[in-house]
């Protein structure tokens, strides 16, 4: 889980991801990475089961499911973001 978490693209995704459920537009325009670069992120993210998806009306928005995730954004905000 670290070794997939550890790219700082994927590493900024969770970041605002920490933060509830987006959309792919809203992590691309919040993290300032391609969007196909983005879907290849959330893709290996979701396969992992650190992420699930669900659609709401015409797009899809992703979420954190594995609760440790949650709680390592949350140390490392503690500790970083002071």
């Amino acid at each position: 889980m670290l070794k997939l978490i550890s790219h700082p693209k994927r590493l900024a995704i969770l970041c605002f991801l920490n933060k509830g459920h987006k959309s792919v537009g809203s992590i691309v325009e919040a993290t300032e990475i391609s969007q196909s670069q983005t879907s290849q992120f959330l893709a290996q993210m979701k396969e992992e089961w650190l992420l699930w998806s669900k659609r709401e009306g015409r797009s899809i928005e992703y979420y954190i499911v594995d609760e440790r995730i949650l709680e390592l954004m949350k140390s490392l905000k503690d500790i970083f973001c002071k």
